[in-house]
């Protein structure tokens, strides 16, 4: 029974391949010719996608060159501006090492003479906040005596 159902499937099998060869060898030639010209059709816009997906990769390639160009230039220029910075520095540092001992020494009064008139003026306004605490006090203390005196 085995054989007979296997025997029969591949008579089937090779009637049904049979047919399809034989559906295939009618097709009429419009069919042929519309598939031809389907698959040309498709053919065209494949290379045309294919063109551009690559028009848009080398726009993308030449974008990051370009970045990564700016990149360089900003860092090359970021570097000249610390070392001209660091030697500005240098430069300042040396020129105080280097500054004659009468400058020094003229800064040094000068600062010495600030800090002093600093301590005057601290002092005097300390004076007159006293003289205007004595004030308010004794002015506090007549109007007490008037009042007192009115009672």
């Amino acid at each position: 029974i085995e054989r007979e159902e296997r025997l029969a499937c591949e008579r089937r099998l090779q009637e049904e391949q049979k047919r399809q060869e034989e559906e295939e060898e009618q097709a009429s030639p419009e069919l042929l010719e519309e598939a031809a010209v389907e698959g040309s059709q498709l053919a065209k816009e494949k290379r045309v996608e294919e063109e551009r997906l690559e028009e848009e990769r080398l726009v993308v390639e030449v974008a990051e060159r370009r970045r990564a160009e700016l990149d360089n230039i900003e860092r090359e220029e970021r570097l000249a501006c610390e070392r001209r910075l660091q030697e500005e520095q240098k430069r300042q540092e040396e020129e105080e090492e280097q500054a004659s001992p009468e400058l020094l020494e003229e800064a040094a009064v000068e600062g010495s003479q600030l800090a002093k008139e600093k301590r005057v003026e601290e002092e005097r306004l300390e004076e007159e906040r006293l003289v205007v605490e004595v004030a308010e006090r004794r002015r506090a203390e007549l109007d007490n005596i008037e009042r007192e005196e009115r009672l």
